[in-house]
């Protein structure tokens, strides 16, 4: 800006010295006729013309802007007058001009090369991560397939392929949790139905007839069918007992009584016997079916007292 003010204070100077008015000299001053007649010696042309090239290239140089151009146009002035300071300031500050622009142009230069192989390696990553994580889908191996889709996906989020493929993966490790929680359930429930199982059948207790008071005391006939009948004889042309009780006094009839299982309960039924069966010291009717329970005792007349109790497997 300095520069340019300076010059146009030249320039102006310059056009004032050529505007002023001439000096007429008198007439009546001696030699004033000499001194106007004077004709311009090869030197003086060749100076004035020298000043009117450096003042057309002067103009030239304040009319670009192009750095340059206007260190071509002040060299130019340069040899004409190597004196001219105004010429060599400009092009000083042209040539820093073209300095500093020229390593801008270099630095961008730089930054454009070094973002075109930002590109490519970024490119080059992606096409890795995204072969790994389909060659990892492939094999099944889905915890690979997703870390490897993920580093592709910072690098191209809208890429359509990489997104099919992340896709592909999800849907696939959704069947896989889909599936081992459907695989936990099935063996959560065995373990518990076989606990239970378990459970019920350390639990589970069959009844058994055991003879508490009488002959033979502490005998046990174990209750395996739905109904177990009681008297004196293992059998005769009416059928057979199931349980057969001593009876040296001869209390018991031969087909004294019968305990039926229904499911969970237990009834007693006498067969009218002689000397009557008892409950609680309460005598059955012939052929009434009395509930009994584990625990219950019962009397064969006066000869024995049975027991109907429970034991685990």
């Amino acid at each position: 800006m300095l520069f340019r003010l300076s010059l146009c204070l030249a320039l102006a100077a310059v056009a004032s010295a050529q505007s002023l008015p001439k000096v007429r000299v008198p007439g009546n001053v001696p030699g004033a006729g000499r001194v106007n007649s004077l004709p311009q010696t090869p030197k003086q042309a060749a100076n004035e013309a020298k000043r009117a090239e450096v003042q057309e290239l002067m103009g030239e140089a304040l009319s670009t802007d192009d750095p340059e151009e206007q260190a071509e146009i002040y060299t130019k002035i340069l040899l004409i007058d190597p004196t001219n300071q105004v010429a060599y300031n400009g092009r000083r500050d042209a040539l820093q001009k073209l300095e500093e622009q020229q390593a801008e142009d270099e630095a961008n230069a730089a930054a454009e090369q070094q973002a075109v192989q930002e590109s490519l390696g970024q490119e080059r990553e992606k096409r890795r991560a995204f072969q790994a994580a389909e060659a990892a889908f492939v094999a099944d191996d889905l915890e690979t397939a997703a870390r490897e889709i993920e580093i592709a996906r910072e690098i191209a989020p809208t890429d359509p392929e990489i997104n099919q493929l992340d896709r592909m993966i999800r849907d696939r490790r959704e069947q896989q949790t889909r599936l081992r929680w459907l695989l936990i359930s099935v063996a959560v429930t065995v373990v518990l139905g076989a606990l239970i199982f378990f459970v019920i059948r350390v639990r589970q207790k069959d009844p058994y007839l055991e003879i508490a008071n009488g002959p033979d005391r502490g005998t046990k006939l174990p209750f395996d069918g739905d109904l177990v009948r009681i008297g004196a004889v293992p059998e005769d042309d009416q059928g057979k007992n199931d349980f057969v009780v001593p009876d040296p006094t001869r209390m018991i009839s031969r087909f004294h009584c019968e305990v039926h299982r229904r499911g969970a309960k237990y009834f007693l039924i006498d067969l009218g016997s002689t000397n009557g069966t008892f409950l609680n010291n309460r005598q059955l009717q012939p052929g009434q079916k009395v509930p009994i329970k584990r625990g219950s005792q019962f009397r064969l007349g006066d000869a024995c007292i049975i027991r109907l109790g429970m034991e685990r497997r």
